[in-house]
């Protein structure tokens, strides 16, 4: 059988136009079913057991398979400090009829079943969007153990947290690009209002993928009226993997359980970095709002529970859309970017893309790449109309200016005082356009 290799969109130290041009070369090709593009680097590789990498047949909608994941069965728990008053806990278990290892988080109902069953259906929906996007994060899925019902997320064999890597070699490691993910790895904390993105849920995987393991504090908002206060700014989308304007309890080291860190020193982001972080915005904002609905009903154990998270992630979103059309460098990024090079792979991947079993992604919304498409351009028509009314404005203001000189030089009083109100005029014009503009 032929080995299996994802091509990824993390950055390769050979700069963006070879990558580009790697990336084009890849797209020329036949995809082959144990070939598929995903949402990462064009160069940076992953090895993938078959099953998960080979494109499955869509399932024929008259078929009576139910579009929801069904629950795991598990064995052996061997519980990892489990506290009394503890609202999860968590252990470690056996797949049935399989020897991998899993943790198994279970929720403490005995309190809040409604607020449990929430915060479970959170944690499985958000991690598993974050796999979709980040294809190295681990597969999360609902089961039961001695009875019991949680969500078990499957063990990482070559995991390290970044915890046991000394504070200089991180950033070291950043700063020359050995590191891939963080950028990805913040846009994912940032848009599902992680509350708890600290170092000690980041590990390395493959040595020097960054993921998050842990998002039991992901759409915080829905679970702690305290932390639905949320909005996305445009500094944030600057000044990623750090914060800019939003707060969160935890965030890398900046922010500690909602203090400012005693040792924070700001994480470098490189040009790679940010390649990664507009990509990844991309691939978050082009998906509609359709699919949302459809993927967490999948996943949720309820329709309600499927609705409000549902209509977060996409309240979210549309919050990190707006933020990012206001960034410069994602404008250029999203400027420059080319269908036949992004888009359409990132299309080809979504579409076999396994949740559970042998359901794909298409099997839940038909007709994605349509919608998809669709969003693409809307995305393009406002970077497009902007870039002209900003031209429109700098022709106006340099005529604008020559007409203000001549009248002050050769005019009346009264003329030139018309033509200083037709300069202001036009200057005050910038900020209306840009608004107008979105």
């Amino acid at each position: 059988m032929m080995q299996n290799n994802l091509i990824q969109k993390f950055a390769s130290p050979s700069g963006l136009q070879q990558k580009l041009d790697k990336l084009f070369a890849t797209v020329q090709r036949q995809f082959s079913q144990s070939d598929l593009k995903t949402p990462f680097s064009q160069t940076h590789k992953r090895q993938r057991d078959e099953k998960d990498t080979q494109a499955t047949p869509v399932p024929d909608k008259s078929t009576s398979k139910s579009k929801k994941a069904k629950t795991r069965n598990f064995y052996d728990p061997i519980p990892f400090h489990p506290t009394e008053n503890s609202k999860r806990t968590v252990s470690e278990v056996k797949k049935a009829a399989h020897d991998e290892i899993w943790m198994f988080k279970q929720y403490n109902a005995s309190t809040d079943p409604k607020w449990a069953s929430l915060a479970m259906d959170i944690e499985l929906v958000s991690q598993e969007f974050s796999r979709l996007i980040h294809p190295f994060y681990p597969k999360i899925r609902m089961g039961s153990c001695e009875n019991k019902t949680g969500i078990a997320s499957k063990k990482l064999t070559d995991y390290q947290s970044i915890n046991q890597v000394p504070r200089n070699e991180r950033h070291a490691a950043l700063q020359a690009d050995k590191w891939h993910g963080m950028g990805a790895s913040s846009v994912l904390a940032l848009v599902l209002n992680n509350q708890d993105f600290k170092l000690g849920n980041l590990g390395l995987v493959n040595k020097n993928v960054v993921v998050n393991i842990d998002g039991n504090w992901c759409l915080a908002g829905l679970l702690d009226s305290s932390f639905s206060n949320f909005n996305i700014s445009e500094s944030d989308i600057r000044e990623l993997p750090n914060l800019g304007t939003h707060k969160a309890y935890n965030w890398l080291d900046q922010y500690d359980e909602g203090r400012p860190g005693k040792k924070f020193t700001k994480f470098p982001c490189t040009s790679e970095c940010r390649y990664e972080i507009n990509f990844t915005i991309f691939d978050i904002i082009i998906l509609p709002d359709e699919f949302f609905h459809a993927f967490a009903r999948y996943y949720a154990s309820s329709e309600e529970n499927a609705r409000i998270i549902a209509n977060e992630m996409i309240t979210n979103i549309s919050q990190l859309r707006n933020a990012a059309l206001q960034n410069e460098s994602f404008k250029v990024y999203l400027s420059n970017l080319q269908p036949s090079q992004e888009l359409f792979p990132y299309i080809s991947y979504l579409k076999n893309f396994k949740m559970t079993g042998k359901n794909q992604i298409s099997y839940l919304v038909p007709d994605l790449q349509t919608k998809i498409e669709s969003r693409y351009n809307e995305l393009k028509k406002i970077v497009i109309t902007e870039s002209s009314l900003q031209s429109s404005f700098s022709s106006s203001t340099q005529s604008s200016s020559s007409n203000f000189a001549m009248n002050t030089l050769f005019s009346s009083d009264s003329t030139k005082a018309m033509a200083l109100s037709q300069h202001e005029n036009t200057v005050m014009m910038k900020p209306e356009l840009k608004i107008n503009a979105y």
